[in-house]
């Protein structure tokens, strides 16, 4: 065949670019041509014995007339549902054809190298299905499932209309979506009626096929003379001895294009369709079910005329080929007369029925035949049709175009290419025919440019993604010679990416077999991710990361970037004298250390580091990667600003370049990184340096004179403070620049500067950069001459917790700056675009941006694959298609009555009726002895599992040497940079990686080795300074991610964790404190309260300061793990084992005049408009007449000019208007309110607010920070809880209070009080980062007046304020009369810093020492537990996005039991989606009535769409009690579960990969 360019090709040829099938004794089209080439009959005969087992009636079985034999498709009770988000109960009631058709629909795409989802275009659907017996022979016969559900269900689960739709739904088609029933012809006309559509422009890709599952015939059938069925189970077609078919299953799909198209876009052409034609025979025959000879002629003649063909160039026809006597004859007599209108050849073209090979099957009859044509149209072989011996005496072959052809045979292709036609006829006379031809030969793809291909690989499950991954190596061991970038460009652009990612570079398809066969190979990057169309930060490094040879590697592959770096290097002649600067980049000959000190000039500098990263920006954004949001470092700022528009490139260089010029003339000097913040950093700046930049909260830099900058690090070595001296030639951002401010400001006047259209960072700021700064020539000297505030950049470009972060530039200085700062959470990926001077690099390695393109892929990011391979040609190639991990989901006949479930009702729960007295309501935190808890008495049944999370001073071998007798297994887990097996007993995981702990946990199920203990020592630590995120990665985020892990891979599993730790508890008074590590106490509380088979236990201990555990500490902590403790907090000291208790501390009113409050007192409040925040206000402003109440706002708030109108024009219950609105009742009060919007995470913020206070009032006398959340970011469950919505919480409760902490310093104040909350002592659902950032502000309280700033931490229960409304019905009302008043509020601040001298009070007005100790409320009935479900139930789709957690109430556990019930899922938890799980508007109906007779409550379906989790709908039909942890006044009841669902769509995880080495950046 000759190569055909697009134009050449007839506009009316059809490509079949796809195809799948399933077929007796075929799961696949391949193993379908293997059986068809091979002869093998695919037919199954049974023994009497194996149809009794099968259920097949006695007596049947004994009947002459019954023939044992079936065409049988592969596991037809079999369907992956959880990848077509499909629910049990659905999959259930689904017609098994429709399932199939689904399935077969989605390889086809994937075999043709498309995307469903991502496919631009409009792809229709046709298709038709056999009658349904599933329908008849099971669901009817199982009356109990019937009335088990609605019988829309039943319909549109079973109905042949909604048979292609489903296809059009499931997979996000938007062509047209056609159902076709012609009988036996169905699938072949479905193949027509898409041809049609796509010659019509109505679409362009359709699906075409049929689907049949007969459940009457899969172990045999009564044979009736005269009939279609054969005696014999075998099908003879043309055979004298032919006396009928057997009917079976099947299913085939193929995928159709505009053969031009197809050429155009490099598909795999399979075979041509040349034309096509239906019609109906009419009554032009014997009877209705006979066949037609006028009919099927002309049918043939048309598809002929349609294809512009003679039969003379058709050498084979696939027959229709029943088998029958009657039907035969007629076949080829019509056939006869349709070629000899155009040939009078005899004996020439090949006939042959498959039918012979898998019997008949039905709707999915037509679709057979034509993949089995359009394979050998393919292959070039005629294979056999089977059992033709003889010819049936009524066909004259002799005199025919035609013979059978009953052996293999070659099928050369002469001077005409390949021909065959496909004939399928119905039973009612609807006839199709088509007429295939062999594929053109394609053009051939382009020679790969790069020497490695990226294959990224992807599936809904781990265990599917490792089955992908094998099947792939085999495909490609088995195609040696496949070009591995077609491999690369079909794994890219077709196909979907899913939750679990996997990515490997290779050079050869030899090297991509090999690397991934292997287990472990570092090429093979994998990570669970579920994020998409994430935004992209870039970052620019500055001065410091340059060297000789930067991007080389990239230079050398990738024409963008060269094109780019050429381009610049040509603009720069003329302001480097001439100097080309890629001699200087890229240096052919001399010595590298001249050449090194060549390019540390930085006339030459400056410009090589704009050119690098404006060209490495350019690559990533012609591979689709483009900037959201930027940020550079000094004169990486210019390159933001340069894509942003504000400059052209011409200008910029022309900047740069004399921004590099003018530095070179002035004279040299030193700058010095010191590890210390600004604040430290300043007094010794004396007035020779200048402070140049902030790069971290505890990373500055000093620039100045040589001789200063060396007096300086004396200091600082004298100080014990380890400082030194960047490499740099000038003193960049200090007074040192000042002679050439006034020529750059001219400079830059000279240029026309634009508004950015594109947000990035200002280094001068710290913040977003606004039109007039850029646009103005002074900002750019300034940028010049300031400090780099690098750190506060960072700060505004974290805000976003999407944003994936990107250096784009060399080394990874900027990288391993924003890992480091506090902000960065171990979700946010943070990538590199280039290896550092200092990595070891192969010669034959692939450029970093390779992998950095990957891990973008992993993480998110959208990927413009076409451009990445830029305008070379490539090809989609047929590669292993998705490995459906299927399940039975099949309902049996059952005719057994059954009884009608009782009715039953929820036992109405007790709240208290009043509060107790106000000086009732303080509790005072202690702690008391409390004997060891006795030891495990009975021996486990096999060794026990504990998985121990420890470092390299973990006492672990102290701890678990098995006592006599104990048998236990150790499995350690040290903390890593990623998920890895190091050896056989032995992990690392990345601290707080919920993708490493959900990969170790995986590893550890499909072992067998699911911990029963986890022995938590990661904050066991020694005395060695380290970050808050640090402390939270290795603890707080640890365990909350480890939960969640162990919730998913052992639902109800019990397992005991131990979390031991050191610096946490206050109990003796002699301890070291840590508040960081408080917030441990969030996950041991709240964990099990969420998830009951989970038992957490925090065991505090004093260690050395090596963090050594002394003998006697060691011998206490070993017997404690050896314990079955009831106590959920434990602080060991020496031999003493102490238990927290909540002690009674009566509080009367205060006493007048009030000891801490004084007339015209000046109060800074934190959120003091907020909720908590006006209650404190409104004390002070009783307390002091005239107070001058400074309340510290979020940013945005509306200044004082504007309140009225901001009022006017929002509701009452908007945000700033309720604040607005306190402001003025403080003021009624007699108070004197300013408002200062501030950034609680900013100390320099905070500063300036506390600066501004005194200075308009000349003093400070006290402090409340009581940091206010908004109403949806307050509850989260764990299984919903990331870092994301842990930062919420900490940024201004914990990170917050420390900023402010250190802004008070040791000013005297008559008070400093925090706002906590008493979950800190009673945990709480869905309050785990709520209960640890309680938990940090105790501890933080404690530790501090340890040092002397005295801070009381008060624990407020439920406080009434309008931000989270009431609590609904008769509870509500309950519950409402127990919550603090502001009034009450306030009278209760007011006791409390009268009388309180500890630094920690839990206010309640009700018994909070009888709710810390009560158990759990009763269970259900007992005859509603033992309830028989009504069907079988299946695991819980493991594609849920919540974690599965227990009912705890009767109205959850009711719940629960209905939707396992009616959705046909086990477990069901409280938090798992309605609609995640399946649930349709139909099915909340079914819902709706079963909840009326269950509890008889009229409840409408529309509650379903407003309580989408048991949990949820439970608190819309039952309030919630108002039990432990009453800070779910802030979670449970006040949060929308429609806006949690939408947000939790929206998380984001990744890995987060720590690096701790010294960066370093000058400029």
């Amino acid at each position: 065949m000759d190569v055909k360019q697009p134009a050449d090709i007839d506009d009316a040829d059809l490509a079949i670019i796809g195809m799948s099938g399933r077929f007796p004794g075929a799961r696949d089209t391949a193993e379908f041509w293997a059986n068809v080439r091979g002869g093998v009959e695919s037919i199954r005969f049974f023994t009497p014995e194996e149809c009794l087992a099968a259920g097949v009636a006695p007596e049947l079985v004994e009947d002459p007339d019954f023939v044992r034999a079936a065409a049988v498709l592969p596991e037809p009770e079999s369907f992956d549902a959880t990848f077509f988000d499909m629910p049990p109960r659905e999959a259930e009631l689904t017609d098994p054809q429709h399932r199939v058709f689904l399935e077969v629909c989605w390889e086809a795409l994937e075999h043709a190298g498309y995307s469903p989802r991502d496919y631009p275009g409009a792809i229709s659907v046709y298709g038709g299905a056999t009658l349904n017996t599933y329908l008849l022979m099971n669901l009817a016969r199982n009356p109990r499932v019937l009335e088990s559900v609605e019988p829309v269900q039943v319909n549109i689960g079973n109905g042949t209309d909604f048979l292609a739709t489903r296809v059009s739904y499931k997979l996000n088609l938007r062509g047209a979506s056609h159902a076709v029933q012609s009988a036996c012809s169905t699938s072949l006309v479905a193949v027509h009626l898409a041809c049609q559509s796509l010659l019509n422009g109505e679409c362009d890709m359709a699906l075409a096929g049929g689907a049949s599952v007969n459940v009457s015939f899969l172990h045999g059938y009564r044979h009736a003379e005269g009939g279609m069925a054969s005696p014999d189970g075998r099908c003879r077609p043309f055979d004298a001895k032919a006396r009928g078919t057997l009917f079976g299953s099947g299913a085939g799909v193929v995928l159709l294009k505009k053969l031009r198209n197809a050429v155009r876009d490099g598909d795999t052409v399979h075979a041509v369709i040349k034309g096509s034609a239906i019609n109906n025979d009419g009554a032009l025959k014997a009877g209705y079910t006979a066949p037609g000879i006028e009919g099927q002629s002309q049918v043939v003649a048309e598809a002929l005329a349609a294809s512009g063909l003679d039969a003379d160039s058709i050498g084979y026809v696939e027959a229709h080929g029943t088998a029958t006597p009657l039907g035969d004859p007629i076949e080829v007599e019509a056939l006869t007369r349709a070629f000899r209108s155009s040939t009078q050849r005899r004996r020439f073209c090949a006939l042959g029925s498959v039918k012979g090979n898998v019997g008949h099957l039905d709707a999915a009859a037509g679709i057979t035949g034509l993949i089995k044509t359009a394979l050998a149209v393919k292959h070039g072989e005629l294979p056999p049709s089977l059992h033709y011996e003889r010819p049936n005496p009524a066909i004259d072959f002799d005199g025919s175009p035609f013979y059978v052809n009953a052996t293999l045979k070659p099928w050369p292709a002469g001077a005409l290419p390949r021909r065959g036609g496909v004939s399928s006829f119905g039973v009612g006379g609807t006839n199709a025919h088509v007429v295939l031809e062999q594929a053109p030969r394609s053009l051939d793809s382009a020679a790969p440019r790069r020497a490695w291909q990226l294959l990224p690989l992807s599936a809904r499950t781990a265990s599917a993604l490792e089955a992908s991954t094998k099947r792939l190596a085999e495909a490609l061991k088995s195609q040696p010679d496949a070009k591995l970038a077609d491999v690369a460009w079909t794994l890219q652009a077709g196909r979907q990416r899913f939750a679990q990612r996997r990515f490997v570079l290779a050079r050869s398809v030899g090297d991509a077999v090999e690397v991934l066969s292997t287990t472990g190979d570092a090429r093979v990057h994998t990570e669970a991710q579920d994020a998409v169309e994430r935004p992209v930060a870039f970052l620019f490094p500055g001065q410091g990361s340059q060297h000789v040879g930067m991007g080389r590697a990239l230079y050398d592959a990738e024409p963008v970037f060269r094109a780019e770096v050429d381009r610049c290097a040509e603009l720069l002649k003329a302001h480097l004298a001439g100097r080309d600067l890629r001699e200087v980049m890229y240096p052919k000959s001399g010595e590298p250390a001249e050449h090194e000190k060549t390019l540390a000039r930085t006339e030459f500098t400056q410009p090589a580091l704009f050119t690098l990263e404006y060209a490495t920006a350019r690559l990533w954004m012609s591979w689709g990667v483009k900037p959201a949001a930027m940020l550079g470092h000094s004169i990486g700022e210019y390159v933001a600003a340069c894509l942003a528009g504000v400059f052209t490139l011409e200008h910029a260089l022309q900047l740069v370049a004399a921004r590099g010029r003018l530095m070179q003339s002035l004279p040299s000097g030193s700058m010095l990184a010191v590890p210390l913040s600004e604040d430290e950093v300043r007094p010794y700046l004396g007035t020779e340096l200048s402070l140049a930049a902030v790069n971290a909260p505890m990373q500055c830099v000093a620039s100045g004179p040589t001789e200063a900058v060396e007096k300086l690090k004396r200091q600082l070595d004298e100080a014990g403070v380890r400082s030194h001296v960047l490499v740099t030639s000038h003193a960049f951002h200090s007074a040192m620049m000042d002679p050439i401010l006034e020529a750059f400001t001219a400079r830059a006047a000279a240029v026309t500067l634009r508004p950015p259209t594109l947000p990035f960072v200002s280094n001068v700021t710290g913040t977003w950069i606004t039109t007039e700064q850029a646009t103005s020539p002074k900002y750019w000297a300034q940028h010049l001459r300031g400090a780099v505030r690098f750190a506060d950049g960072l700060h505004a470009l974290l805000s976003d917790p999407k944003r994936v972060v990107l250096e784009v530039g060399p080394g990874q200085v900027l990288s391993r700056l924003t890992r480091r700062y506090p902000d960065t959470t171990p979700g946010r990926p943070v990538l590199a675009s280039m290896p550092t001077p200092q990595d070891t690099v192969a010669t034959d390695a692939p450029p970093l941006a390779y992998t950095t393109l990957g891990g973008l892929w992993q993480a998110g990011v959208t990927v413009d694959w076409r451009g990445f391979h830029g305008e070379e040609r490539r090809h989609r190639l047929p590669l292993p298609t998705y490995p459906f991990e299927r399940q039975r989901f099949w309902v049996e006949p059952d005719t057994k009555p059954h009884a009608e479930a009782a009715p039953v009702t929820t036992e109405t729960l007790g709240v208290p009726l009043a509060q107790a007295p106000m000086e009732r309501w303080f509790h005072a935190p202690s702690w008391k002895r409390a004997p060891l808890a006795p030891g495990r008495t009975a021996k486990a049944t096999h060794p026990r599992v504990w998985l121990v999370l420890e470092d390299e001073s973990s006492p672990t071998e102290a701890l678990l040497t098995p006592e006599p007798g104990e048998e236990r297994m150790v499995l350690r887990v040290r903390p890593g940079a990623g998920f890895s097996r190091t050896g056989e007993w032995d992990y690392t995981v990345a601290p707080g990686s919920l993708p490493d702990l959900r990969a170790l946990l995986g590893a550890l199920r499909d072992a067998g080795r699911l911990p029963d203990t986890v022995l938590h020592l990661w904050s066991l630590t020694p005395d060695v300074p380290a970050s808050f995120a640090q402390v939270q990665a290795s603890g707080y985020f640890t365990l909350v991610a480890l939960a969640r892990a162990l919730v998913e891979f052992a639902p109800e599993r019990p397992c005991t964790v131990w979390v031991v730790s050191n610096h946490v508890h206050d109990v003796t008074g002699d301890e070291s404190l840590r508040a960081d590590k408080a917030t441990l106490l969030g996950p041991c509380r709240v964990i099990p309260q969420e998830h009951p088979s989970l038992r957490f236990h925090h065991v505090d201990v004093v260690t050395g300061p090596a963090a050594s555990l002394s003998s006697t500490g060691l011998r206490a902590l070993r017997a404690e793990l050896r314990s079955v403790p009831a106590e959920t907090v434990v602080a060991l000291r020496g031999p003493h084992r102490w238990v927290q208790s909540l002690e009674p501390l009566p509080l009367p009113d205060a006493p007048t005049p009030h000891p801490s409050a004084r007339p015209g007192g000046v109060y800074l409040l934190v959120h003091g408009l907020g909720g908590l925040g006006a209650m404190n206000g409104r004390a002070l402003a009783s307390l002091s007449p005239g107070a001058k109440l400074v309340c510290l706002e979020p940013l945005g708030f509306p200044s004082r000019d504007t309140w009225d109108a901001h009022v006017a024009s929002h509701g009452e219950t908007e945000a700033w208007t309720q604040r607005i609105r306190r402001a003025r009742q403080l003021e009624a009060l007699g108070a004197e309110v300013v408002v200062l919007p501030v950034d609680l995470t900013r100390q320099e913020s905070l500063r300036e607010a506390v600066d501004t206070a005194v200075a308009r009032f000349g003093a400070l006398h006290g402090v409340v920070h009581a940091a206010w959340l908004p109403k949806d970011q307050v509850a989260r469950l764990v299984s919903e809880t990331g870092p994301e919505e842990s930062a919420w919480h900490f940024d201004p409760r914990a990170r917050g209070l420390a900023l402010f902490d250190a802004v008070l310093g040791e000013r005297a104040l008559d008070f400093r009080v925090v706002a906590s909350s008493i979950s800190a002592v009673l945990g709480g659902m869905a309050t785990v980062a709520h209960t640890a950032a309680s938990a940090w502000q105790d501890a933080f309280a404690q530790a501090a007046s340890h040092e002397g700033r005295r801070w009381l931490s008060l624990g407020w229960d439920v406080v009434k304020v309008e931000d989270y409304g009431a609590h609904p019905g008769a509870r509500g009302e309950a519950l409402d009369r127990l919550a603090l008043s502001p009034e009450q509020g306030a009278e209760a601040l007011s006791r409390a810093l009268a009388h309180a001298t500890g630094p920690w009070l839990v206010v309640s007005t009700h018994d909070v020492a009888a709710r810390q100790s009560s158990g759990s409320r009763a269970s259900v009935s007992e005859e509603l537990r033992e309830e028989p479900a009504a069907r079988p139930q299946h695991p819980r789709p493991s594609n849920l996005r919540s974690a599965y957690v227990a009912p705890t109430t009767d109205m959850e556990r009711t719940l629960a039991d209905l939707w396992q019930q009616t959705l046909g899922v086990a477990p069901i938890g409280i938090q798992d989606n309605f609609f995640e799980l399946g649930g349709d508007s139909l099915i909340a109906v079914q819902l709706s009535d079963r909840l009326k007779r269950r509890l008889n409550v009229s409840v409408p379906a529309s509650s379903l769409y407003e309580g989408v989790t048991v949990k949820a709908l439970a608190a819309l039909l039952q309030p919630p009690e108002a039990g432990p942890g009453s800070a779910n006044s802030e979670a449970d009841e006040r949060e929308s579960t429609v806006q949690r669902r939408k947000q939790n769509l929206q998380r984001q995880r990744s890995r987060r990969r720590a690096d701790d080495e010294e960066p370093e950046d000058g400029d």
